[in-house]
């Protein structure tokens, strides 16, 4: 089971989650990368459920996807919407296990901080 929290507030988005990841077999890996940064947008991605996106290892292709699909110019839904296009190309349609990536971020400038000033 995966646990991601996430905080929005006028300093900007943290998020935090465990690094299990759990088998169909019951066998246990900890050291998962299940929190990504997206710097070039000031976001991140969580992912919980299945581990792999087809023959990669689901940390790994999201890594890849941030390097080689998210663009300095794109907004927070411009990105989500090329992971959704990105990821249901990968699987074809429906999966057969349970899988989930959380987007969190914002678009624009903080207000009502001390960032401010």
């Amino acid at each position: 089971m995966t646990l991601v929290m996430t905080e929005v507030s006028t300093y900007g988005v943290a998020m935090a989650a465990d690094s299990a990841v759990t088998f169909p077999d019951g066998r246990v890996y900890v050291g998962a990368q299940k929190l990504l940064p997206v710097p070039q947008i000031n976001a991140g991605l969580s992912i919980w459920g299945r581990g792999s996106v087809n023959k990669s290892a689901a940390d790994t292709w999201l890594q890849n996807f941030i390097q080689n699909d998210v663009t300095n110019e794109m907004t927070l839904l411009n990105m989500a919407e090329t992971l959704a296009n990105r990821l249901n190309n990968e699987f074809g349609g429906p999966i057969s296990d349970r899988m989930g990536i959380h987007v969190g971020g914002f678009d624009g400038k903080i207000t009502g901080s001390n960032l401010d000033q």
